[in-house]
């Protein structure tokens, strides 16, 4: 009898503390191996200082240091539309201590068309949250006799490659929604593409290019205040709080989307606590008050702002990286 009371007493204690550890509180992502971050974090951008990704990167990466208490160090390496960056993620070890700042171009666009891009967007990294979802806007130069996007499908219709159509290269996400634009409706354009955004609002602001694709940037805003562009759609779901009084192109009678997004993500196999925990903390950060009026400053609206899971955020690149592929076939676009 003494040998049963003291098994079956061994056995309660047993479950007891089972179920007292379970229902102890977790180490920051509650991992096996404890608290997370325990040494820095290096957050890879494809992009060069000073760009709009990676300055919104590190002023996020700089949050994350406060938040985690251990560094989040900026890694630039840019080049070949980010694709030299997201394959150096991709095959980093899973653990939580190398992330990326992604964008469309480099895991919705570029896998298509590059064979940089050793790397699959929908199986090589696990996506943590959405930075920014922005839409571009049709700008054309002041001079031109076009006011809105009804015009300029017209006028791409009666003269087929008259007007000059700039985009900052083959194959860039300006370029594929030219491609969709023109598929959508008839109207074609002669594309002029160049190397990087810069010398496409130049050279439409000088008279050399008539119209052109992007987001509501600090130096295009300034143009069209200065009256040398003038915004005539934009290609978001909604109009911009901003620009309030520039249609959609839907509401212009042409059915397109089409949007600039960066998000967070970390190599496939990195363990679900720590992209909770990444997830989360993108989530507050975003949301700060001083936070949203910086990132509005940089030319990142609120309204371009939503908060995801990463289920979520994985649907979405899928959904991009499907619909994105489509356009490319379908335009027949190469890139030499």
């Amino acid at each position: 009898m003494t040998t049963r009371k003291t098994i079956v007493g061994t056995v309660l204690c047993a479950a007891l503390a089972i179920v007292l550890s379970s229902a102890a509180p977790a180490q920051n992502n509650g991992t096996a191996q404890g608290a997370y971050p325990t040494k820095p974090v290096k957050v890879t951008i494809g992009f060069p200082p000073g760009t709009p990704p990676e300055t919104v990167g590190r002023m996020i990466a700089d949050r994350f240091t406060e938040l985690f208490g251990q560094t989040f160090l900026i890694d630039n390496r840019p080049g070949a539309t980010g694709t030299i960056a997201a394959t150096a993620v991709s095959q980093a070890p899973p653990d939580g201590y190398t992330l990326m700042v992604g964008v469309a171009a480099s895991l919705a666009v570029a896998p298509h068309l590059l064979q940089s891009a050793r790397y699959d967007p929908t199986r090589s990294f696990v996506p943590i949250g959405l930075i920014q979802r922005g839409p571009y806007f049709f700008i054309v130069r002041n001079d031109l006799p076009i006011s809105n996007l009804k015009e300029l499908v017209a006028y791409g219709r009666d003269h087929p490659g008259k007007l000059n159509f700039a985009t900052p290269g083959v194959g860039s996400v300006h370029h594929l929604t030219l491609e969709l634009f023109m598929q959508k409706t008839g109207a074609r354009f002669a594309h002029v593409p160049f190397q990087g955004g810069g010398p496409m609002v130049t050279e439409t602001v000088a008279g050399r290019t008539d119209v052109f694709l992007e987001a509501a940037s600090a130096t295009v805003v300034e143009y069209v205040k200065a009256g040398k562009l003038k915004f005539i759609g934009t290609t978001g779901e909604t109009r911009s709080e901003d620009f309030p009084a520039v249609a959609t192109a839907r509401e212009q009678g042409v059915d397109l989307q089409s949007y600039s997004w960066w998000g967070l993500l970390a190599p496939a196999g990195t363990p679900a606590p720590i992209v909770a925990s990444l997830n989360a903390a993108l989530n507050k950060v975003l949301a700060e008050p001083a936070m949203v009026e910086r990132l509005h400053n940089e030319g990142v609206p609120p309204q371009s702002r939503r908060a995801l899971t990463p289920a979520q955020f994985a649907e979405f690149v899928a959904d991009e990286y499907r619909r994105w592929g489509d356009v490319i076939r379908q335009a027949g676009v190469k890139v030499e």
